[in-house]
């Protein structure tokens, strides 16, 4: 990058468009590098795009989405927690909450936080 002198006017510095908008873009890229690099030090589990698009919709239960995201069957996920496969399908229905001990159970087999699933 050759560095080129600019011309100052009362204290600011007059950078042609292109040059600007070059120097803008550098910024943003360097900026989300940053945050990518923070969220990767958080040591999180990351999810694919489609899959969080329809966490933020909120057109589906979370409880569904969790369970189909690890590959788990209605029963399955009623197995490993203790209940049968329509408390199940009531849950992610919105027809019923789970009582809370229920919904630990859930949030652990799924490998989330219980707020994850609310």
């Amino acid at each position: 990058m050759a560095i080129e002198k600019f011309e100052t006017i009362n204290g600011f510095v007059q950078v042609p468009l292109k040059e600007f908008k070059r120097m803008r873009a550098l910024l943003e890229d360097r900026a989300d590098g940053l945050a990518y690099d923070k969220a990767m030090a958080r040591d999180e589990e990351a999810f694919p795009a489609g899959f969080a698009r329809k966490l933020l919709e909120g057109s589906e239960s979370r409880v569904k989405l969790y369970r189909m995201y690890r590959g788990l069957s209605q029963t399955e996920l009623g197995n490993a927690v203790g209940c049968g496969r329509s408390m199940i399908s009531q849950i992610e229905a919105g027809k019923t909450q789970g009582s809370l001990s229920l919904m630990k159970k859930i949030a652990q087999t799924l490998r989330v936080d219980l707020d994850d699933l609310i």
